[in-house]
């Protein structure tokens, strides 16, 4: 993207998009299973979930127990985000169950 300045200069503006996958409760709060979303570059998994949260507000509670995938492997919200990363939001999970043989 090329913007002008307030001086007429040139400023080159780079944006990058993800593709966020979205599981359970994000799934059901956005309507949806995936969304891509469009940020300048470079960015991080947490300025996926800022621009998740501004357009589907409803899932900012779910944020203090959110976990986050990049391509597949869990990330921290620091972590950068390639353009046209896949960005998974995994709400808590529960589950598990005891053994067949009674152990737990």
């Amino acid at each position: 993207m090329t913007e002008t300045s307030r001086h007429n200069e040139v400023v080159e503006t780079r944006t990058m998009t993800a593709t966020v996958r979205l599981f359970a409760a994000f799934r059901e709060r956005v309507g949806a299973s995936n969304v891509v979303v469009e940020l300048a570059a470079p960015a991080t998994v947490e300025d996926v979930w800022r621009d998740v949260a501004a357009r589907w507000p409803a899932v900012e509670p779910l944020r203090p127990v959110t976990r986050f995938a990049v391509d597949g492997v869990y990330a921290e919200q620091g972590e950068a985000v390639r353009d046209g990363a896949e960005v998974a939001f995994f709400p808590p999970m529960s589950g598990g169950a005891a053994s067949r043989t009674g152990g737990r």
